[in-house]
C-alpha cells in the first residue's frame, strides 16, 4: 500500500487511531445537532469527518458525509438512517484500514 510504504506502519497507526477517536466524536456531535436542528455544527462535524475519512481512503464514508454536509448547508435534514449507514462505514472502514494497510 502506497501510503503505508511512504508514511511507515506506525504513522499510519497513529492516523488510522486518530480517525477512529475523532470520528466517533464527530459522530456523535453530528447526532446531537441533527436532533437539535443545529445545522452549522452538524455540517461542520460532517466536513470534517469526510476530509480525513477521503484522506485515508474511506471513500464511501467520505461521499456519505459530502451529502450529509450538503443537505445541512442547505438547512435540511438528511433522510432518517443516513447517519446510521454512515455509521456503519465508519466502523467497516476502520476495521479494513486496520486489517488491510496495518498488517501488509
Amino acid at each position: 500500500d502506497e501510503m503505508l510504504s511512504l508514511l511507515g506502519p506506525e504513522v499510519v497507526r497513529g492516523l488510522v487511531d486518530s480517525l477512529s477517536n475523532e470520528g466517533k466524536e464527530n459522530l456523535a456531535t453530528l447526532k446531537v445537532a441533527l436532533e437539535k436542528q443545529s445545522f452549522e455544527v452538524g455540517e461542520r462535524a460532517a466536513h470534517t469527518l469526510k476530509s480525513s475519512s477521503k484522506a485515508l481512503g474511506l471513500l464511501a464514508l467520505s461521499e456519505s458525509m459530502a451529502v450529509i454536509e450538503t443537505q445541512l448547508a442547505r438547512r435540511d435534514l438528511p433522510q432518517k438512517g443516513v447517519l446510521d449507514q454512515a455509521s456503519t462505514a465508519f466502523e467497516e472502514g476502520l476495521a479494513l484500514l486496520r486489517e488491510h494497510r496495518l498488517h501488509a
